[in-house]
This record gives C-alpha cells, structure tokens and sequence, in this order.
C-alpha cells in the first residue's frame, strides 16, 4: 500500500542487500556526485511551497521505524545538507 506521509530524515537509510552492499550504483565520492548534490541543495533551498524539499517526492519502504530509500538517495543527502529534519515521500509498506 502507497501512502503520502511526513517522514524524519533521521529514520531514512539507504537501501541494502542482506550483505550490507549499497544497492545504488551511484559512486557519491566523486566530485561530480558532490556537485550534483549541492545543486539539488539549492534547489530545495528555493522551493517556496515546500521550503527545504524537492518537488519530486522520495520513494521509500517502510519496514517497522525504519525507512529504506527506494528511490531519491541524491535527493535525501542534499536535503541532509541543507538539515531538512522532516519532508513529504512517497511511502511503501
């Protein structure tokens, strides 16, 4: 079931196979990758309906407390930056 809910930041993880191993193949040690983070930083920054988020709402899985990004990790790491503490997403349970 899909739901549009309010999430803290500090309950959002990366998603993972069993082994721990990042199922996002974006490398975010590249300078390409911080660039492309900061910009969407600013972005969210000037989002005057919703201040500090993006328009295009996260994906996430929602298992117990937990939520696993589903899709939007650049999205959550600029908000991360900007210390966004709570955004709207699209929630899976």
């Amino acid at each position: 079931m899909q739901s549009l809910e309010e999430v803290a930041i500090c309950d959002v993880y990366p998603y993972e196979r069993a082994d721990g191993e990042p199922m996002n193949p974006r490398d975010f040690t590249t300078r390409e990758s911080a660039e492309h983070i900061a910009g969407l930083a600013a972005q969210f920054k000037a989002n005057r309906l919703n201040p500090g988020q993006p328009v295009m709402k996260p994906i996430l899985y929602k298992e117990g407390g937990i939520y696993w990004i589903i899709d939007g990790e650049c999205r959550v790491r600029a908000m991360r930056s900007i210390g966004t503490e709570r955004f709207l997403a699209e929630v899976y349970d």
